[in-house]
């Protein structure tokens, strides 16, 4: 079902303002991205930019979603215009990919979010949809540098070897434990390494998670119709499971390439377990009784687990996949 009235809603003062505001989100995001701030400003031009572009980005997906669910297309339109065209100028001849792609990663995700929700979809259903969009577009944007980061990364570190060892010796280190000590650090960089693709493809998913997260409470408060499910009815779709078995069987059976593959695929579908079992966690707490403290209580418990806490609760939330204990009829993830 199409929704007619917010757009003749729109022309309130406040709303117009809201869509101007993130118009020129917008256009900062892509002088952020793309002006390359650490060439002119030094490094803390760079980590200023970067601070304040991630919140922007967070910005940038609500407010796109908001300009297009009260469709406002010749604002989004003007406003993509003008940000393609500034990130085309600033960015080298070599990078017209990173535009390109960079810009369908952001520009399409907030759209999607919005004409989703104004077809009538459901909030669950429209992350879903898109979450799965950006993945796609995420790993076509980030390939060539995966490539030959993840491809050199035994080679990386061993160059940083003799760095880490003297590094070690300067500490204190006895020089009988060095050696071991080295190894494991080599051994758990190569690892960071290989995970960064699931790494950068979870923070797309932060970024766009906490602008859809804004863009839905507006949304609901704005209009009756729509009804934002609380945290503690989120749930997993079971359509992950053949993703999970697949990614299993290529972590045991591939070779090294489908095994980076399968722990980067392994590593994001944890993560939405992880968050779908907080859910299941805090369902249950509520419902026998626990206040506020002690829910406050076993959360830091949970997190001095760490990694223990970490699996178990992603345990759960596959579990809960499954078999819907709690009943859940709203929106999934």
């Amino acid at each position: 079902m199409t929704v007619d009235s917010p757009a003749a809603k729109a022309t309130s003062v406040p709303r117009r303002l809201g869509s101007y505001l993130a118009a020129a989100g917008v256009v900062a995001y892509a002088l952020l991205a793309f002006a390359r701030p650490g060439e002119w400003g030094g490094l803390p031009a760079a980590v200023l930019a970067a601070a304040v572009l991630y919140p922007l980005s967070i910005y940038v997906y609500y407010g796109l979603a908001r300009m297009t669910y009260l469709n406002q297309m010749p604002l989004l339109t003007v406003t993509a215009v003008i940000a393609i065209a500034l990130s085309a100028l600033m960015a080298n001849s070599s990078s017209a990919w990173q535009v390109i792609f960079n810009w369908a990663l952001v520009l399409g995700g907030g759209f999607m979010a919005g004409w989703q929700l104004r077809r009538g979809y459901t909030f669950g259903r429209v992350f879903r949809n898109t979450a799965i969009y950006l993945v796609i577009v995420g790993a076509i944007l980030w390939y060539p540098i995966w490539s030959q980061t993840v491809g050199q990364a035994a080679l990386t570190v061993e160059a940083m070897a003799p760095d880490i060892e003297a590094a070690m010796r300067t500490l204190g280190v006895q020089e009988n434990a060095v050696g071991a000590q080295v190894d494991d650090l080599k051994r758990f960089l190569v690892l960071m390494i290989e995970l960064s693709p699931a790494t950068m493809i979870i923070n797309i998913l932060v970024q766009f998670g906490i602008g859809f997260a804004f863009f839905a409470w507006w949304a609901s408060r704005h209009h009756a119709h729509l009804r934002l499910s609380p945290f503690r009815m989120w749930k997993a779709p079971f359509g992950l499971t053949p993703v999970l078995v697949v990614a299993v069987a290529l972590r045991f059976l591939g070779g090294d390439i489908l095994r980076i593959v399968a722990d980067n695929t392994l590593l994001v579908l944890s993560v939405v377990y992880c968050l779908t079992g907080l859910a299941v966690c805090e369902y249950y707490l509520r419902k026998f009784g626990f206040g506020t403290a002690m829910r406050v209580l076993f959360y830091i418990a949970l997190f001095l687990s760490q990694f223990v806490g970490y699996i178990v609760v992603a345990l759960i939330g596959f579990a809960d996949s499954f078999r819907d204990w709690r009943k859940v009829q709203l929106a999934h993830l």
